[in-house]
């Protein structure tokens, strides 16, 4: 056989993989929705006395590989609840959630959390992170900085 057709074939096993491959991505709270409002650095807060449920849209591949190192950003002030966030996997016949994880306690900086994402590839599925933002704490509110999957 021809040494060019091998390194042809090669190349596009190798281009094939990589097209396959997960890439990850980082976005701003602001892209949360449901009843959130956004500071001036983008941040998702949630400015009422109670807690507030935001689903965070995630652009991916529905076929590739779910990421290893899936992460949210959030701020917490209430000192009797957390941010718990997870991850979510809807597709036309079905949704599959990941295990939520949350804050630890009240604190000014930020905290991370790293949410498992389900592994479910198939065709016309749509990923998201689902969030409970807590309500506000004094003057104090807690909220999504940004998101990575």
């Amino acid at each position: 056989m021809n040494t060019k057709f091998f390194v042809v074939l090669a190349s596009l096993m190798v281009v094939g993989m990589a097209a396959s491959a997960h890439a990850s991505e980082t976005y701003p709270g602001m892209m949360c929705e449901s009843g959130c409002s956004v500071d001036s650095y983008g941040h998702c807060e949630n400015q009422t006395s109670s807690t507030l449920t935001v689903l965070c849209p995630i652009i991916a591949n529905p076929t590739a590989t779910p990421p290893t190192n899936a992460k949210i950003w959030v701020t917490d002030y209430n000192s009797s609840s957390d941010v718990c966030c997870r991850s979510v996997v809807k597709n036309v016949n079905q949704v599959v959630y990941g295990e939520w994880d949350c804050s630890s306690g009240s604190t000014s900086g930020y905290q991370t959390l790293q949410p498992v994402v389900p592994s479910y590839n198939y065709t016309y599925t749509h990923r998201y992170y689902e969030c409970q933002i807590p309500a506000k704490s004094g003057n104090n509110v807690s909220e999504i900085r940004s998101y990575r999957y």
